[in-house]
């Protein structure tokens, strides 16, 4: 009987190994294949917030801090940002706001290093509101003359898209300041906490 039809035996002794090989490398595989195209997952499984593609740059912002300094994007140090854009005057409130974005910050652990957040109050605040930031590392509040807060809101919108509906809202520049994520005013903070760990797990940019 002819043994041209058979495999060598050499090569049959690999054939489980080869087995074990494809099916422990094919969840990696995948993991990969799916975040690097998160669209090809079911819509909840994907980024929470509203990816803006390609990235708009933002890097040229400039608005002053509540302690008075001047605050440019440009000079964050390699970190990224999420700004908060609110509707309302951020009179003698401000403080939740602030806590809200600290508590944010702090979740994300070791992370947290390589983050800052912003309230930006576009009806302005008052100098009282202003001396709330003072517990909150990692969190500024900003503020401007009014022409500078409505030019700030338009050009959020502008960069954001014809989706969205109206300013307040929360906005993710990565370091280089450049617009990559939009969430709207009501977002939830988990949702926002997962992207922001999972862009800060696998990203090289702010390290």
């Amino acid at each position: 009987m002819s043994d041209s039809g058979k495999s060598p035996p050499g090569l049959r002794r690999f054939v489980p190994l080869l087995l074990v090989v494809v099916t422990c490398g094919l969840p990696v595989l995948a993991a990969w294949v799916f975040y690097l195209n998160p669209g090809l997952l079911p819509r909840e499984r994907s980024n929470y917030g509203m990816l803006i593609s390609p990235p708009r740059p933002m890097r040229d912002i400039r608005m002053r801090t509540a302690a008075g300094g001047d605050f440019r994007i440009e000079q964050a140090q390699g970190k990224w940002s999420l700004l908060w854009l609110i509707s309302q005057p951020c009179d003698g409130g401000c403080d939740p706001y602030l806590q809200r974005l600290h508590n944010l910050r702090s979740a994300l652990r070791d992370n947290g290093i390589r983050f800052q957040a912003c309230v930006v109050p576009l009806g302005g605040s008052t100098a009282g509101a202003r001396q709330k930031q003072a517990g909150y590392p990692g969190v500024f509040l900003l503020t401007g003359t009014d022409d500078q807060l409505r030019a700030l809101a338009d050009r959020f919108v502008a960069a954001a898209g014809p989706a969205t509906t109206g300013a307040g809202g929360f906005y993710l520049l990565d370091p280089l300041g450049n617009l990559m994520m939009r969430y709207d005013a009501g977002a939830d903070f988990k949702g926002i906490l997962r992207d922001l760990d999972r862009l800060l797990k696998y990203s090289w940019v702010g390290r």
